[in-house]
């Protein structure tokens, strides 16, 4: 972890990376280890960001929600009190149990993602001046997967970092992160509209990253290299992860 975030004599020639996993409301866990990263670095240099110490952040679901809110200034301290604080609200698990057994066969998907939607829209415009920030307002380059439905295309959501980027940018934040934290079965697929400065477009049918890149590290490593023209040598990670999960299959 040092030598990655403070060694000096490579401070102008890596490209640093953080990558943060999908994982549902256990990105609180890879939100408590950014606060205590972000602690640690404010030892040295308390004015200084937490995206500020990346060239390129990279999240996948639960980890684009937080990706994009550390790209945007938010301190990890304060998304850490923003899973705790709204888990029970966007993941409520007595949904189910409130269904006949036979209805839930039918059920599209176990939760609604209206307010999720509306938290992160609240939370991302509170870092920009009241305004719901655009991915061409993140304060550090920013990959984002998700699944396009609609065309049955993979999607890596970019900020406005290379010349051929003309598209992404124009998307506002927090739809971002929910077409990249839809998970099947567990939230609806995301579609949703957009018209700004930049321009308007539809985007239907967005599905959760994870399906093809739980772990969005390659993305970030491939764009450092082949877009960014990095070498291989130069680029540090910084990988987290969300824990594992219990299966249990039940017999009878």
């Amino acid at each position: 972890m040092e030598n990655l975030l403070n060694n000096e004599m490579e401070e102008k020639k890596v490209f640093k990376i953080l990558s943060i996993d999908g994982g549902g409301i256990r990105g609180l866990i890879p939100a408590k280890v950014l606060e205590d990263v972000e602690r640690e670095l404010q030892r040295t240099e308390p004015d200084k960001k937490l995206y500020e110490h990346f060239d390129l952040i990279c999240g996948t679901s639960t980890g684009a929600i937080l990706a994009l809110a550390i790209a945007l200034g938010i301190p990890a301290g304060e998304l850490v009190t923003f899973y705790k604080e709204n888990a029970q609200m966007i993941f409520p698990k007595w949904y189910l149990k409130i269904l006949p057994q036979k209805s839930r066969a039918f059920v599209t998907s176990i939760y609604s993602n209206k307010k999720l939607r509306k938290k992160l829209e609240e939370v991302y415009s509170k870092a920009n001046g009241g305004k719901p920030p655009l991915m061409d307002d993140l304060k550090t380059k920013v990959c984002v997967p998700a699944f396009n439905g609609n065309t049955g295309e993979i999607n890596v959501l970019k900020t406005r970092h290379h010349k051929d980027y003309h598209r992404d940018y124009k998307l506002p934040a927090h739809e971002v992160a929910l077409s990249s934290s839809s998970a099947p079965v567990y939230f609806p697929p995301h579609t949703f509209s957009f018209s700004n400065e930049h321009g308007s477009g539809t985007n239907v049918n967005m599905i959760d990253g994870g399906i093809f890149a739980n772990n969005p590290s390659m993305i970030g490593i491939l764009e450092a290299v082949d877009k960014l023209g990095c070498d291989f040598s130069d680029v540090r990670l910084l990988s987290i992860g969300t824990g594992k999960g219990k299966h249990i299959i039940k017999t009878g």
